[in-house]
């Protein structure tokens, strides 16, 4: 019971310290108690322990492993603010008279063929 909470302790220190110094902390983080869920499942079957006690063992770190692994890492998407581009900066206030000003472009024929360039009305 310990263990597991000391496990679950060392996890979070690998991944604030992930957090703080790679570009995608979730996926290293995910590989690497992947490996560590794995290794603690193969672990009990070289010992010498009956095969019954073998299996409980393994499935047990199989369920705490998928359980600190999936914890930590919803916790820490949910803890990260992303920074997204800058918005880009209004334009100047315009004053009264240039609000109601507006620049028309001249209009084209409609019926002109497209092969022909427009005339300049």
């Amino acid at each position: 019971m310990f263990g597991a909470a000391i496990v679950a302790l060392v996890a979070a220190a690998l991944l604030y310290l992930l957090m703080l110094g790679t570009q995608q902390p979730g996926l290293f983080f995910a590989w690497i108690m992947g490996l560590a869920t794995l290794a603690a499942v193969v672990y009990p079957f070289s010992t010498s322990a009956p095969v019954n006690q073998k299996g409980a063992t393994a499935v047990v770190n199989l369920v705490l492993g998928v359980a600190i692994t999936s914890l930590l890492t919803g916790v820490a998407a949910r803890a990260v603010r992303r920074i997204g581009p800058t918005p880009p900066t209004p334009p100047p206030s315009r004053t009264v008279r240039q609000r109601y000003e507006y620049e028309y472009d001249p209009t084209q024929p409609v019926n002109i063929p497209p092969s022909r360039p427009p005339h300049d009305w």
